[in-house]
This record gives structure tokens, C-alpha cells and sequence, in this order.
């Protein structure tokens, strides 16, 4: 089973250390995913894939025919284009960071399992829709039970509360030593 990553890196001009960085590892574990050393797992070989505009099954070898995918647009890419929406809008919409929309939509990245959520939620399709699993985009209710935005503010007031028990679980200990001190200088 031949390994097309070197062929397929090198076509592109790119380094190990550049591609290592695509799949967030770092040059010496991407050598070995080369080099067929290591086993590239199922998440860093669809996400290799993608960049190269191939499928998986021809990135690892299970194809002999290459099969282009770089003029086939993804359903995020789909998604957006036919609701007629701006990056930026799904960024605030979304509360999702601009940069990683734009990554979304260039299909450099794929959504992680809570950005997929939000934004099956927000195009009102499927997961398995979002992620191309799927042909039907119609098989979940067309209103969300929860609203995003009330999930993302609720999720912004657990945050702050997480911050706000830190504090105040520091200030009980500081609390706690002067006690200690007053304590100690008593006796």
C-alpha cells in the first residue's frame, strides 16, 4: 500500500515542518506518518486529504486512481454560498472566530465537534449534512429546540462564574493564611 504524502507534499513545494503544522503535530511525527512509520490516524488523513485535494482512500493508498476534489465544493462552502451570507456574519452569528470561519470556507480546516454543532444548529441542517456524510440536509427539525445564541450566552455566563470561583476560592486561601498569622502573633 504505497504512502502519497511525500508525492503529494513535494508537488506542493511544502516542507514536513509546514505540513506537520496542517495536522497541529510537529516535523518528527509527520516524517514517520511519510515515511509509513506511524499510521496517520482517521481525523489527520481526512484533514490531509482536504489540503491536498484528494480523497483519503487515495492519500493512504487504497486508490490507484486519483480522483480530484479540489473543484468540489464543501457543504459548508454549499451552505454558504446558497443562503447568500458573509463570513462575517457567520462569525457573529456564530460567536465562532472569523479566521476559523474563513478556514471553513477555504476547506483548509474542518470543524471541530463543538463548532460543527453550532453550525448545524445555525444552517439548520444535519451534522452528518455539515460534514458531507450526508445528501439530505433535511433531517433535523427546521427550528432548533435551543437558540445558539442562548447556548453561547449561557456558555459566556458559566465561563465568568468559573472565573469569578477561581477568585474567590484564591481570596478564601489568602483569607485562610492571615487567620494563620493573626493566629500565630496572638499566641
Amino acid at each position: 500500500m504505497p504512502n502519497r504524502l511525500k508525492e503529494l507534499r513535494k508537488k506542493k513545494s511544502l516542507t514536513q515542518a509546514e505540513l506537520a503544522k496542517v495536522i497541529n503535530t510537529n516535523q518528527s511525527q509527520y516524517g514517520n506518518y511519510e515515511s509509513g512509520k506511524t499510521s496517520l490516524s482517521i481525523e489527520n488523513s481526512k484533514i490531509l486529504a482536504e489540503f491536498f485535494g484528494v480523497s483519503p482512500a487515495y492519500l493512504l493508498g487504497l486508490e490507484t486512481e486519483f480522483e480530484s476534489v479540489e473543484s468540489r465544493e464543501t457543504q459548508f462552502q454549499i451552505l454558504v454560498k446558497n443562503r447568500k451570507l458573509s463570513l462575517r456574519e457567520i462569525s457573529e452569528d456564530t460567536g465562532i472566530n472569523y479566521s476559523t470561519i474563513g478556514n471553513y470556507n477555504q476547506g483548509t480546516r474542518i470543524p471541530n465537534a463543538r463548532n460543527t454543532a453550532i453550525l448545524a444548529d445555525y444552517f439548520k441542517v444535519s451534522v452528518g449534512y455539515l460534514l458531507g456524510y450526508e445528501n439530505d440536509p433535511n433531517l433535523i427539525k427546521s427550528e432548533p429546540l435551543i437558540p445558539t445564541k442562548l447556548v453561547q450566552e449561557l456558555s459566556s455566563i458559566n465561563d465568568k462564574k468559573k472565573e469569578i470561583l477561581q477568585v474567590y476560592l484564591e481570596l478564601a486561601k489568602k483569607e485562610q493564611v492571615i487567620l494563620k498569622q493573626i493566629k500565630e502573633s496572638i499566641l
